[in-house]
């Protein structure tokens, strides 16, 4: 569902990340679908990182409404 609202967007690349509940092992299934030039997916890649690793908890939740 989330993958067609963003199909129908005029974005210039997209990114969508998504994970599986654990196993009892503690493995987990994840996917990565994007649309676009692969090197601008690589740099929203690379930003989102960067991001979450210098945001604090708190200010990250917040900034995304969570």
């Amino acid at each position: 569902m989330i993958q067609k609202l963003l199909d129908q967007q005029r974005n210039a690349c997209y990114v969508l990340i998504t994970c599986g509940e654990p196993s009892e092992e503690g493995k987990m299934e994840v996917e990565l679908t994007y649309e676009g030039d692969q090197d601008l997916a690589t740099y929203l890649i690379e930003s989102a990182h960067q991001y979450i690793c210098t945001s604090s908890e708190g200010e990250f939740g917040e900034e995304l409404g969570i």
